[in-house]
């Protein structure tokens, strides 16, 4: 029998990311007591209501996406909507875009709120890192998980709890956390995501990550150190099988936590069955907070106490991240390629065809002299905002390559110092919609030319004469325009009075990708005029 010592994953020096998890409001996920609904919301059938609805009564929209339902593109729609965004086509270049992830059927997809799933990732060797916890209780009861002593700022959602019920001081049931409401108080749910009901007191327990790589839980391959005899708790040859998100109308959040260990296995994800409404979603928790209690994710440059995707990459067609299902969403994550590719196409994320990629608050760099930041296989659709991408190519390649018949949105990022920066390969087929977004001191171009961007493109800024779309500023110095451009790394938020100042459009109700914060997560101004340019909102 392995190990059943709690394990904290690495070193307990952490940090976090994205949205918070809006604790007790409507349509959220609730644990049969009142107190995890706010206000006068009671909890029915697992989700925060006003009221028990009637029999057949739908179940609600989608809370589980920063971007708002209208930003997904609905699969087998002719969406229609942004006529003026389609340039010259009249169309959406959202529409039509893949109906279910992985080209299989994930069957009828439920009209119910979809049900959250937590799981944590934390790279470590495997050693226990707080010890066998015996004689010191913890009390669940109503979905929460009661601890007498202030638990590690580490710990956060998506982190297994292994207990013992029967008294034999060997942990044979889990719980997975869903919310931090204090250092003694946590929201807890089964591993499909379900409330717990049981009351329990138990004296053995132990606190470990689920995986100990992303790429393990994509692979649902879980954390080892976990008792064996409740370890496999995302069977893949389970029927349903977990990965069928559409089929079992869930959003599986996978929260990856920082260590003294790398995290440098390429990760491939395929064989998800997706749909815009039950995605996959890789984040880094943010805090002190309802996610974590200390914030994992980077400070808006690349952080090297915050966890980080470092991958090295040797041959060519390799990826640190490499999609091959629709509706991934990557949120607050630090994406490193490194080595020296024999070939251009070594990239931090590839995503293939019929992949709907939302990209989000995140940074990308590399230390390659070929290859891409991100690389848009023919018929994918890539929505990227308040994302950094630099050094990723020196002497080949592109920070944003976007093949043929791929539609993109992208908003509020900053591209530095590669070979190119946004590339578009086939102008009449391809559609790029791209606002406040800096591109700068790339050595070949910095936006493809002005023909391969949308009409409704503006407000962007290039060293170069590249910058497409009205009330954009060309022939701009990055020494003018970041903090510190020519450090290792740099530090791209922007200085006072530059470029970028305040000469952004306003995108708060934008209906491709309305955003709120900037890649900090401080809020972007409600004032049009205040709008800043780029991935970082100055002065907030």
């Amino acid at each position: 029998m392995k190990k059943y010592l709690a394990v904290l994953l690495g070193s307990l020096f952490i940090f976090g990311c994205d949205m918070f998890i809006s604790r007790g409001g409507e349509g959220q996920p609730c644990f049969s007591d009142s107190q995890t609904c706010s206000g006068d919301l009671i909890c029915h059938e697992g989700r925060c209501v006003r009221e028990i609805p009637d029999a057949g009564e739908d179940g609600g929209d989608d809370e589980g996406d920063p971007t708002g339902d209208d930003a997904r593109p609905d699969a087998g729609d002719d969406g229609g909507q942004a006529g003026d965004d389609a340039g010259e086509t009249g169309d959406d270049p959202g529409a039509d875009r893949a109906a279910d992830g992985g080209g299989e059927d994930g069957g009828d997809e439920s009209t119910t709120e979809p049900v959250q799933i937590y799981r944590s990732v934390g790279p470590y060797s495997g050693e226990s890192m707080n010890g066998e916890q015996n004689g010191v209780p913890i009390l669940f009861t109503s979905s929460h998980a009661n601890f007498t002593y202030d638990i590690d700022d580490a710990v956060g959602v998506g982190d297994v709890i292994q207990y013992d019920t029967d008294t034999d001081h060997i942990p044979d049931a889990l719980v997975f956390i869903h919310e931090r409401i204090s250092a003694r108080e946590f929201v807890v749910a089964k591993a499909d995501g379900t409330p717990m009901d049981e009351v329990i007191n138990s004296t053995t327990w132990g606190i470990l990550r689920a995986y100990t790589s992303l790429a393990d839980a994509v692979n649902l391959t879980e954390n080892t150190y976990i008792n064996d005899a409740i370890e496999d708790f995302d069977d893949i040859n389970a029927q349903p099988n977990p990965r069928n998100l559409k089929a079992n109308n869930v959003i599986w959040n996978i929260a990856c936590y920082e260590s003294s260990y790398t995290d440098d296995t390429k990760v491939l994800i395929d064989h998800w069955i997706t749909s815009e409404n039950c995605y996959l979603r890789i984040f880094t928790p943010d805090g002190p907070g309802s996610e974590a209690g200390a914030t994992q994710r980077h400070a808006g440059c690349w952080t090297n106490d915050r966890y980080q995707l470092n991958v090295v990459l040797t041959m060519d067609n390799q990826a640190a991240i490499q999609i091959g299902d629709a509706y991934v969403h990557i949120d607050g994550l630090q994406i490193g390629k490194n080595g020296d590719a024999v070939g251009r196409m070594a990239a931090g994320i590839e995503a293939l065809g019929l992949t709907v990629l939302h990209l989000s608050n995140s940074i990308i760099r590399g230390t390659q002299s070929n290859g891409y930041g991100v690389f848009l296989e023919s018929t994918g659709e890539l929505r990227m905002w308040n994302t950094i991408i630099h050094n990723v190519a020196e002497s080949s390649g592109d920070a944003v390559h976007l093949k043929a018949d791929t539609v993109a949105f992208i908003y509020n990022s900053t591209i530095y110092q590669s070979h190119r920066g946004i590339y578009v390969d086939g102008s009449t087929t391809s559609q790029a919609l791209v606002k406040n977004v800096i591109a700068v001191a790339n050595s070949s171009y910095d936006f493809d030319n002005n023909s391969s961007f949308l009409g409704d493109s503006s407000n962007n800024c290039s060293s170069d004469t590249s910058a497409p779309g009205a009330d954009s500023h060309t022939e701009v110095s990055p020494d003018d325009l970041f903090i510190q451009s020519s450090t290792d790394p740099p530090d791209l938020h922007l200085k006072d009075n530059s470029a970028g100042d305040d000469n952004g459009v306003n995108l708060a109700n934008d209906e491709h990708i309305p955003i709120s914060d900037d890649i900090d997560g401080d809020v972007r101004p409600s004032v049009a005029t205040s709008w800043d340019i780029g991935a970082d909102e100055n002065g907030q």
